[in-house]
């Protein structure tokens, strides 16, 4: 017989509503610049087949200007090393000059003609789309802006932690809740569905796995510990030595990846209901020289 789990009744207020909605609707238009800046990189791909020794981001501001501008090679047709290189100084503040333009233009150079039949419509595909992509950063950093002011008048600091962002902060608070309607840690985990569940069937009962659980909460917290467990940008350091070796110390134990991803996941919410119960700041304890 499978053990009755209920979840804690939670009479959403306005804020917590408010905050998830606001989180919701950045995440959706996310997404959709996502697919709108793969549609633009497949069209400039057929224009710039080296496109991507031109910026070290695709998508980077200086990138999207100069694809706007140019969306293929016949916009740069009658432009001068030098006036391309005031452009690129302009909208890059600075960073790139009248060197990025030369490489630029002798990489097109080398590329060949890549022009098509219908060249004209081509051009006005790329724009069109940065357009969009450029209104929907917009709306982004609107929304961030009203999340970071709901976030000022609750009394959470979950964003001095390693791994967690204050999107993610805003995600785990509208999730949650009141933090006062968990009497502890388990019952936290036990809701985010990280935690198992009994099972009895006559004189025998066994822990199974707990799928009754709030599973946007579960991506959450298995998030952060994945962020945790990470060796960095560099390869070098661990972006935390602790949950690093924890991870690591339930591999050498006999256990898989992902029964290791789950105990640091049980660690971080853990973590997480300490910060929300006490409003106090993330305390990093001392780390021992881990090597990554």
């Amino acid at each position: 017989m499978l053990q009755e789990f209920s979840l804690p009744d939670f009479l959403q207020s306005d804020i917590y509503w408010t905050i998830g909605t606001l989180v919701r609707k950045r995440a959706s238009i996310v997404n959709d610049n996502i697919t709108l800046k793969n549609q633009v990189q497949s069209y400039i791909i057929q224009h710039y087949p080296s496109y991507k020794s031109f910026f070290s981001v695709f998508d980077c501001a200086t990138g999207l200007e100069f694809w706007e501008r140019f969306p293929s090679p016949s916009k740069l047709k009658d432009i001068t090393e030098e006036e391309l290189g005031a452009i690129l100084y302009e909208k890059s503040s600075g960073f790139f000059d009248v060197v990025k333009a030369r490489f630029i233009l002798e990489a097109i150079g080398k590329d060949g003609d890549t022009s098509t039949e219908f060249q004209d419509s081509r051009n006005f595909i790329v724009p069109s789309t940065i357009k969009e992509i450029k209104h929907n950063n917009n709306e982004i950093t609107m929304i961030e802006k009203e999340i970071k002011a709901l976030m000022k008048t609750l009394p959470y600091k979950l964003e001095t932690m390693k791994g967690i962002d204050f999107v993610t902060a805003a995600a785990i608070i509208a999730e949650v809740g009141d933090i006062k309607r968990f009497a502890n840690s388990d019952k936290l985990a036990k809701f985010a569905g990280c935690s198992p569940i009994s099972q009895s069937s006559g004189d025998t009962e066994r822990n199974i796995r707990n799928r009754f659980g709030n599973r946007r909460l579960y991506y959450i917290f298995q998030g952060i510990a994945a962020r945790n467990i990470s060796a960095g940008r560099n390869k070098k350091k661990p972006v935390n030595g602790l949950f690093y070796e924890y991870y690591h110390r339930k591999i050498s134990q006999g256990k898989t990846s992902g029964q290791a991803i789950k105990a640091v996941t049980r660690r971080v919410i853990n973590i997480v209901y300490g910060l929300m119960k006490s409003g106090k700041p993330y305390v990093h304890p001392q780390e021992e020289n881990i090597k990554g």
